[in-house]
């Protein structure tokens, strides 16, 4: 068996691609040790989730924090794990790290040439496809109105992985593959979406994943709401998420009276802005509306249907479901003079509305609007591929 070095991302998105591919590869029996160089990758991995769990039974946890290291003693604790570290990665052979794509810190630069001087190392990226590739942000960015409204928040940065340090990029979808210079000593292996994959689903089987709330264990069927921003330049602006999380709760409960709704917040809205989330669901919720912090992919397994406030690419990890999948959104005229569409949600086969009404009939017409499969696995470019830790290695 062999030995695996896992460096998360402080950003979800990377993490809940390359989740399937390092667990999946433990499973199989391979040492995997996952290291952890932020305190803001360990407050979005380390909670009650399944993947946290699962990180923690499959894998060794080692933290090398150093924004985390206060006091004199903390920062010689992690100068010496980070030492270690080091030495373990000059001293071994053969073994495979993986790093995230973004812009990469001095310490993973190092770590990730040593990774390709003496085994593999492998940057993933971030996306199945990118929904927002027609927009020029670098225009838009040159408008200081516009910069100075989009630089809070929403903007996406440029990848910049550290290729030059890296032997292997790891894709998802043939679109992406195409950011990446060819002309570079890396190579680039295109796994399609790992959810959907054959072992992934084996490893599943074997290994349900863990709720972190009771309720989600004991329940047969759920509607899962998931909550994008507060206070973004994408919502008009007497419809913030306050507003369309109140409505989606009414129109819930208008047609399942009973039903169990999970709530779930992007990490960063869970952070900041849990107190006035939980308020709102206080006044406009019931016994039967909770906070969970259960990976979208999951909540899919046993949905009868997931409301987003807003596009979110937590669509293509909800796509593992055939249950539908619906955005509940009034866009700004501002997020509409940057994307006229508003929205790419029916593009990927989701549904759109804007009005109360509008929700409510589509909770009451489901069937007409349940995922298709074929077609997802189609946008996709879908394929079945094996795992295994050579098909991360260049060729001989």
């Amino acid at each position: 068996m062999g030995r695996i070095y896992f460096f998360p991302s402080q950003t979800v998105v990377h993490n809940d691609k390359v989740f399937p591919v390092i667990l999946a590869l433990a499973h199989q029996g391979h040492h995997v040790e996952t290291v952890i160089l932020s305190g803001e990758t360990a407050f979005s991995l380390m909670g009650d989730d399944a993947y946290a769990q699962w990180l923690r039974t499959l894998t060794r946890v080692r933290y090398c924090a150093f924004d985390r290291a206060v006091t004199v003693m903390q920062r010689l604790i992690v100068r010496i794990r980070f030492a270690r570290l080091l030495l373990a990665l000059v001293v071994r052979r053969g073994y495979v790290a993986f790093f995230d794509a973004r812009p990469a810190s001095q310490p993973v630069r190092m770590l990730s040439r040593l990774a390709k001087r003496n085994g593999t190392s492998v940057v993933y990226t971030a996306w199945y496809c990118d929904p927002l590739r027609t927009i020029d942000w670098k225009a838009m960015l040159a408008d200081p109105e516009r910069q100075r409204r989009l630089r809070k928040v929403g903007s996406p940065s440029k990848e910049v992985p550290p290729i030059a340090s890296a032997t292997t990029v790891l894709c998802y979808h043939p679109d992406e593959v195409a950011k990446y210079d060819q002309a570079l000593t890396s190579h680039v292996r295109l796994l399609p979406h790992p959810k959907l994959q054959p072992w992934w689903r084996a490893f599943m089987a074997a290994r349900p994943p863990h709720y972190d709330q009771v309720a989600l264990s004991r329940a047969e069927r759920w509607v899962a709401v998931f909550l994008t921003y507060r206070g973004n330049y994408i919502f008009r602006e007497d419809s913030d998420a306050d507003v369309l999380l109140a409505e989606i709760l009414q129109a819930v409960r208008r047609v399942f009276p009973d039903v169990l709704i999970a709530v779930k917040t992007k990490v960063n809205v869970a952070r900041w802005h849990e107190e006035w989330f939980t308020e709102i669901v206080r006044r406009h919720g019931d016994a039967q509306t909770i906070f969970t912090t259960t990976p979208v992919a999951f909540l899919a397994e046993r949905a009868i249907a997931g409301i987003s406030t807003g596009h979110s690419t937590a669509q293509f990890e909800f796509m593992a479901s055939t249950a539908p999948w619906v955005e509940y959104c009034r866009y700004s005229d501002f997020w509409t003079s940057i994307f006229p569409q508003k929205t790419y949600t029916p593009q990927y086969g989701g549904t759109w509305v804007e009005t109360p009404d509008a929700l409510e009939g589509v909770l009451r017409n489901l069937e007409r609007h349940r995922g298709d499969r074929k077609r997802y696995e189609e946008i996709l470019a879908f394929r079945e591929q094996p795992l295994s830790l050579d098909f991360f290695r260049p060729p001989a």
